[in-house]
This record gives structure tokens, C-alpha cells and sequence, in this order.
């Protein structure tokens, strides 16, 4: 994807979300909390049903995108035999492992943004949000934008 910058320079975008038109303005930032009940260790998102998105999203909607984001990454930090398999290499071969082999933690993370692309898709966009993937705010909450609707266009 590429951006336009002042000056009419081209650059290359790094982020893999889904741009929102310059018509459409941010109205508000809602933030989806972590959950830390089950201690620090445990990455997972509060399931509580956010006053600000009364009226603009069903519940269950939400319910289900919060759900499946605590299960990939319920996934991903569970430990396995392939994850100390994993670390055992990439101490052994420098941390060149990952470099040829993706490890589950790594798979688990594409997973989780191609969910939350596809919810944006699916979901959120058409309702005039957008939900930013919690990797890009090291899992501290889950962002959903609320962008004005262009009712015009």
C-alpha cells in the first residue's frame, strides 16, 4: 500500500490495516481493557460491553471478536513441547531459527491479525469503526475507532 507524504513523496506503508477515507473523521477512541484477574502473565481482554458502543454494535458482535482474540492468544502463550522446542533452537543456532522456521507464538500473532482484518471487513468497517490490532499497543487494550459517517456519499 502506498501513502502519499507532504511534498508529494511516495512511501511504503508498513501497516497492514485497512485505511478509513479522509472523509470519514475520527469521532472517538473506545478501549477494550485488559483483563488482569488472572495475574500479569495471562494477555486477555475484558468481556464487558463498553458503554460508548451502545446502539452502534450488537453485543454479541463484540462478544464474539473479544472471545476469539483471548482464544489465539490463549493459544499462543499456552506452553507446549514445539514452544521450548523452538526456544531450545533459536538459542542453539543464534536466533536464526525464527529466520527459517515461524515458531507457534509467531504463527498464533498472524492468526490474530488476519482476524482482526477480517472482522474490520466484515464487521466493523460497514458500522463506520475500525479495531486497531493490540500488537501495535503490546497487548495493553483492545482499540476500537469510531470514525464519522459520510451519509452523503
Amino acid at each position: 500500500m502506498t501513502v502519499r507524504t507532504p511534498g508529494n513523496q511516495q512511501r511504503r506503508s508498513m501497516t497492514p490495516h485497512i485505511l478509513v477515507p479522509i472523509s470519514q473523521g475520527l469521532v472517538m477512541c473506545v478501549r477494550v481493557e485488559r483483563d488482569y484477574s488472572k495475574g500479569d502473565g495471562i494477555t486477555k481482554f475484558q468481556t464487558v460491553f463498553p458503554p460508548e458502543l451502545e446502539g452502534r454494535i450488537q453485543h454479541d458482535k463484540l462478544l464474539h471478536t473479544v472471545e476469539t482474540l483471548n482464544a489465539i492468544l490463549l493459544q499462543a502463550e499456552t506452553l507446549t513441547f514445539r514452544h521450548v522446542f523452538d526456544n531450545i533452537m533459536e538459542c542453539l543456532t543464534i536466533y536464526t531459527w525464527p529466520l527459517l522456521f515461524p515458531s507457534k507464538y509467531q504463527k498464533a500473532l498472524d492468526h490474530l491479525r488476519q482476524f482482526v482484518e477480517t472482522q474490520n471487513k466484515e464487521v466493523y468497517n460497514p458500522l463506520g469503526m475500525e479495531i486497531t490490532s493490540p500488537v501495535r499497543v503490546a497487548f495493553l487494550y483492545l482499540e476500537i475507532k469510531i470514525f464519522e459517517r459520510n451519509e452523503a456519499s
